[in-house]
């Protein structure tokens, strides 16, 4: 078993049983907003990510895990006039579900001004779908297209994209179009996971598809293959993102008549000012990974069919580095729970199961995380800061494709003190990860079996 090599763990005498209940998927068209929303209320027991790409867009969000407290703020809110303007309600921890706690909101005549929003998995019925708009609510099937959640915040008459029908009318379309592409894309990544997946969402498309591990070897491939688009990983060994675009760039600013190709730049940094430095660089466009199916083929349908010579200007709605949480302050993790929105991003990209998909990317996980966490400790050890930040930025970008949200929390924190080049307090953090990562092992041989031997 990939659990017994490499780093020993610190195993919980019982791991806890994962007994998700996933949601059939939503579809409304509610009536549309008409202002512009300002403050948002989450009730979310897991809500890093989402939290941070809502408050990338301008948006105050408070946070709550239980109904009780989400009824509480709303009226308290309301009463000192500065009412929520959305309510995103996905998981309550006091045993009451998502649309039991938005008949409560509704019944409140103090809270009829709050606009709804429900997010529910993407699972097949239309139950959901006629329940919300009973409720008057927005369904939103997850995980959530950044696109879909910009209109959704600004108001934009997009109703017509949330829900499941017009969901899976966007993976029609945009399968469709992409399976007219017939590209030769070059992906430069040195994650193996992040290798696989992406090859998938590419291979999808019907694209073909060359994966290098550094720029370096992306300048190679470029020389013997005719290549119609790049996806460039900003942070690799030998050669990072960044110089092989700017090699690239010069290269073609040598041969006037050589065609400009589009190079989007892939970082699991979402901090603000990456866009920039990536246009900077040369790079054309942005994805901040994990990315979904969706994401990735609007950027190939953007470069690929309507291609342009001028740099696209760096996206605002690019997320944020948000405040830095104490995990290290949690005792217990024995209650963490894989964020499922991400489990199906990578299920809706194996679409029957038969290429094992999220099997193969656990395996990859089990095998490389123990390597991983020892050059850790190596470089902690060392006082090496990049010996550090290398590995666990790779840890970090592994666990948030596979929901493991609180444990690539805790190594975004770990991260950003390397990147400080101050390593103060790693020990408490790399204590932290070894002690979680047993438990995302279990929920994920919970959710894939065969991939444990």
């Amino acid at each position: 078993s990939a659990l017994n090599r490499g780093t020993t763990f610190r195993f919980s005498a019982a791991f806890p049983k994962v007994t998700t209940e996933r949601l059939v998927a939503p579809a409304t068209t509610p009536s549309p907003m008409v202002s512009m929303v300002s403050r948002v209320l989450m009730v979310h027991n897991n809500s890093e990510i989402l939290r941070e790409r809502i408050e990338s867009f301008g948006v105050d969000v408070v946070v709550v895990t239980s109904a009780t407290d989400a009824v509480g703020r709303l009226r308290l809110c309301a009463e000192s006039e500065t009412p929520f303007d959305m309510a995103f309600i996905d998981q309550c921890l006091d045993g009451i579900d998502a649309f039991q706690l938005a008949r409560i909101i509704r019944k409140d005549r103090g809270l009829s001004g709050v606009r709804i929003v429900l997010m529910v998995p993407m699972i097949g019925s239309d139950v959901p779908e006629r329940e919300a708009a009973g409720l008057d609510a927005i369904c939103l099937t997850k995980p959530i297209r950044q696109t879909v959640l910009r209109e959704c915040l600004t108001g934009a008459e997009v109703y017509e994209v949330a829900g499941r029908s017009t969901s899976a009318a966007i993976e029609k379309e945009n399968n469709e179009s992409a399976s007219s592409l017939r590209a030769h894309v070059l992906v430069a990544e040195d994650n193996p996971l992040n290798q696989v997946l992406t090859q998938e969402m590419l291979k999808e498309s019907g694209c073909q598809v060359t994966i290098v591990e550094d720029g370096r070897k992306a300048l190679e491939a470029l020389d013997g293959d005719s290549i119609d688009l790049i996806l460039m990983d900003c942070q690799m060994p030998e050669m990072d993102g960044y110089e092989a675009t700017r090699e690239i760039r010069r290269r073609e600013a040598e041969h006037r008549g050589e065609r400009r190709i589009p190079i989007i730049a892939l970082t699991a940094n979402a901090m603000r000012g990456d866009p920039e430095k990536c246009g900077a660089a040369g790079m054309d466009d942005y994805l901040s990974k994990p990315f979904s199916s969706s994401e990735l083929l609007d950027k190939l349908e953007h470069w690929l069919k309507s291609p342009s010579n001028e740099i696209v200007p760096p996206d605002e709605s690019a997320p944020s580095t948000a405040p830095v949480t104490n995990f290290v302050a949690l005792s217990d993790h024995n209650g963490m729970c894989l964020d499922q929105a991400a489990l199906d991003r990578i299920r809706s990209v194996d679409h029957d199961g038969s290429n094992g998909l999220l099997s193969r990317l656990i395996e990859i996980y089990f095998e490389h995380s123990p390597k991983l966490v020892e050059q850790i400790r190596i470089g902690i050890d060392a006082n090496e800061p990049d010996t550090v930040r290398n590995a666990v930025h790779t840890l970090k970008s592994n666990s948030a494709n596979l929901g493991a949200e609180e444990l690539a929390g805790i190594c975004k924190e770990l991260e950003e003190k390397a990147r400080a080049k101050e390593l103060a307090g790693a020990d408490e953090l790399l204590a932290c990860i070894e002690s979680m990562l047993p438990v995302v092992f279990e929920q994920l041989t919970e959710e894939s079996p065969e991939t444990v031997a």
